[in-house]
């Protein structure tokens, strides 16, 4: 009976930037809006499909006030409405179709 997801990475090594938790896709799936850390690909995904709000890892007070912002009962049903968008594009269902797209492309 969540009402978000706190997907919240700590820069603490280079590979960082580059991942996309599994925890983001499973917050999308359940219909949760999400705080993330704003670092390169989880922030830009976040911005993309306007899933949640973005916080700072290493601040407290920050990830605090997007808490905060995100259940602002106005921002949050925006981002719940977008976050059900989303669910139609980020699923394995849409993944699968342009894999093999790609599949066929390729051979």
């Amino acid at each position: 009976n969540a009402d978000a997801a706190a997907v919240v990475l700590r820069p603490d090594s280079w590979h960082i930037d580059l991942t996309l938790p599994n925890k983001l896709f499973e917050a999308v799936a359940a219909g949760l809006p999400v705080v993330a850390s704003n670092v390169f690909s989880l922030a830009r995904t976040v911005q993309r499909y306007d899933l949640g709000v973005l916080c700072a890892p290493d601040d407290p007070q920050d990830i605090a006030a997007a808490l905060r912002r995100l259940l602002d009962p106005i921002w949050y049903t925006h981002y719940r409405e977008r976050v059900y968008i989303a669910q139609q594009m980020i699923n394995w269902r849409a993944e699968a179709d342009r894999l093999i797209k790609l599949y066929h492309e390729v051979l």
